[in-house]
């Protein structure tokens, strides 16, 4: 079950987990359901996604996967917390990958009694939601933004891994090559961990022996790079990398190759072989191309013949998102934890994620978290879990480089 709002409509909602009344009730504000003579408690999910503006098609495709969990949890009879078994209920806000919208949308939340709230997806709006985050009277669970910050709260938890994740495997692989010695940046200003670790990357970049020849920004939503791609390309680059979301960035690909650079190409947006094969009519242009990145899309794991990847894929009929491991990950982790509190209030969800052992989640998810002191799945509320580099195999996709 699911309910959407936008941020004008938020009042005619109430959020958090809360026993709803359905139809018939004469108890508008009561504690349970009445459902066949019997009572139904209902576990209300929010989460924060842009469902609308440049960045919808990151946001529906969260919201996409989270359909399919909540949908097969409540088919397989719920999730029973404490005493009490719950169906779950998703409640969608539209943030447009705005960080003000984000902002009001999430003290709306919090002001409706949300407990639980998955989201958001952005960094540049995870880190504009930080003061919510800090009033507290909510547990977060952060699955896919990777800006630091927000985990210093005490109710704020990460299963996505954090920029390391992206950066580490690009440096291995460039150091390798002696051949590869300049280095040009392109990033998203709007994708907050990107930007915000810029210098940080051209630093790393030059401590392993090599010069950055040039760095700029861009915007989600831009769809026109000749301009700073022809200046990049004065400068002769043997390497070229993209950071930002998957339509940003295939598009400056694109057009990259079109300007004639045969320049080796790393992506740190997450593409996945769908939305790679809907973008690119020529797929020519991928020879030399990797991604470095944590596993976020289902891609690599179909690749390698996870049956619990081909099996989601098929309830995707074939089109995944960016991020459906990532999200289908948290979501296991959620119920896990959910699982293992004493009531829904925050107060019980945030123990039981603080509590949560690595062991707990194995098996049930697609990305292997590495266990972290006395067998914890989070460490200061962050997850250990390491980045790929993978290249583009014509007839199987992005596919892990061994």
């Amino acid at each position: 079950m699911r309910m959407n709002r936008l941020i004008a409509s938020a009042a005619a909602l109430t959020l958090g987990i809360a026993a709803l009344t359905s139809c018939g009730s004469d108890d508008a504000g009561g504690n349970g359901s009445e459902d066949g003579g019997g009572d139904t408690e209902v576990f209300t999910l929010t989460t924060i996604m842009p469902m609308s503006g440049p960045g919808a098609v990151y946001g529906e495709g969260v919201v996409r996967m989270l359909d399919i969990v909540v949908d097969e949890t409540n088919a397989a009879g719920g999730i029973t917390i404490g005493d009490t078994t719950y169906e779950i209920v998703l409640d969608v806000l539209d943030d447009e990958l705005k960080p003000e919208t984000a902002q009001a949308v999430a003290r709306q939340a919090i002001d409706d009694g949300a407990q639980l709230i998955f989201g958001p997806f952005g960094s540049g709006n995870a880190n504009a939601v930080q003061p919510v985050m800090a009033r507290g009277g909510a547990a977060w669970l952060l699955p896919i933004a990777t800006v630091v910050g927000p985990t210093a709260n005490p109710n704020v938890f990460r299963t996505a891994a954090l920029v390391s994740a992206f950066v580490d495997p690009e440096l291995e692989y460039i150091e390798a090559d002696p051949t590869l010695q300049k280095v040009a940046l392109l990033t998203d200003q709007t994708h907050t961990a990107h930007s915000e670790t810029t210098s940080e990357l051209i630093g790393q970049i030059e401590g392993i022996g090599r010069s950055v020849v040039f760095s700029q920004d861009f915007s989600t939503g831009d769809t026109d790079f000749r301009a700073p791609l022809t200046q990049m390309l004065s400068d002769a680059p043997d390497v070229v990398i993209l950071r930002g979301y998957m339509a940003e960035c295939l598009l400056a690909l694109q057009q990259l190759r079109e300007l004639g650079s045969d320049a080796i190409v790393i992506l740190n947006s997450g593409s996945t072989t769908a939305e790679t094969l809907s973008m690119l009519d020529d797929l020519s242009i991928l020879e030399d191309v990797y991604q470095s990145m944590p596993m976020t899309s289902l891609d690599p794991f179909v690749a390698a013949g996870n049956p619990l990847a081909i099996e989601l894929l098929e309830k995707l009929n074939g089109e995944s998102a960016a991020a459906d491991a990532y999200v289908y990950d948290a979501m296991q982790v959620l119920l896990a934890a959910m699982s293992q509190a004493t009531d829904t209030s925050a107060d019980a969800l945030i123990a039981a994620l603080t509590d949560l052992a690595a062991e707990d989640v194995a098996g049930r998810t697609l990305n292997e978290y590495r266990p972290q002191a006395g067998g914890l799945l989070f460490e200061n509320r962050e997850v250990d879990l390491p980045g790929v580099m993978v290249e583009w195999i014509p007839d199987q996709g992005w596919t892990p480089i061994p």
